[in-house]
């Protein structure tokens, strides 16, 4: 439309309707959009790749060597973790170095991602890959970056971290999770307070959940 809108209103929940996860809020092994959506509300990724366009994230900046096969990220300074730690390159060395036993095998070996300093990071793969940023973004779910002590087949639950907007505060596998305003996202504080996540399967429930008031938004409907 022609109206413009008004300024943004601090505060307030946001009420989601989304799938159920068909599994534990494991980071590295989610498979499903159910355990995605709780999982990235919380972790970042070192670029935002969704929409075709990538744009900085945890990294500010990236560039390869001359034929793509040696990619060094300039990582974002003052990030913290969910309990105050602070964001450094040594998380993404240990990030890739698991994820080159699991889903990026096919693009990196474990031991080359090195740190040039605490926020920059040079990673080596295994073959040249012009397009490998995107490797590390949203259309890999699995690459979000966690913290350089984590333990594969830690689940969100169980260790309450990240980067991200929001922290997670209560879940119920069966029933859903809520989430509160990260004040010191590197992003800067959220405009929402909270975010309540219900969990469902049935697209109908879902819809007339939304009709009716009860929810706000639906993750994905067909």
């Amino acid at each position: 439309g022609t109206t413009a809108a008004g300024p943004i209103k601090q505060g307030g929940t946001l009420r989601i309707v989304a799938q159920t996860p068909a599994g534990p809020l494991d980071p590295v092994a989610m498979a499903d959009l159910g355990t995605y959506c709780p999982v990235v509300t919380c972790f970042d990724y070192l670029v935002d790749a969704l929409g075709g366009e990538v744009k900085p994230m945890l990294a500010e900046t990236w560039k390869p060597n001359a034929d793509g096969s040696v990619w060094t990220f300039n990582l974002r300074k003052g990030v913290k973790w969910h309990d105050g730690t602070p964001f450094t390159s040594a998380d993404v060395v240990a990030t890739m170095d698991r994820l080159s036993t699991a889903n990026l095998k096919a693009s990196l070996a474990a031991g080359s991602t090195k740190a040039i300093d605490d926020f920059t990071v040079e990673i080596t793969l295994l073959s040249p890959d012009g397009q490998f940023p995107q490797q590390v973004g949203a259309y890999n779910p699995q690459s979000v970056i966690t913290p350089k002590d984590f333990v594969l087949g830690t689940t969100l639950d169980k260790r309450k971290t990240g980067t991200g907007a929001f922290k997670l505060t209560k879940y119920d596998a069966a029933t859903g999770a809520t989430f509160e305003a990260n004040t010191d996202w590197w992003g800067g504080r959220p405009f929402l307070d909270k975010l309540e996540i219900s969990f469902s399967d049935d697209l109908a429930t879902q819809v007339s959940g939304l009709q009716g008031g009860a929810a706000d938004a639906i993750a994905q409907f067909s």
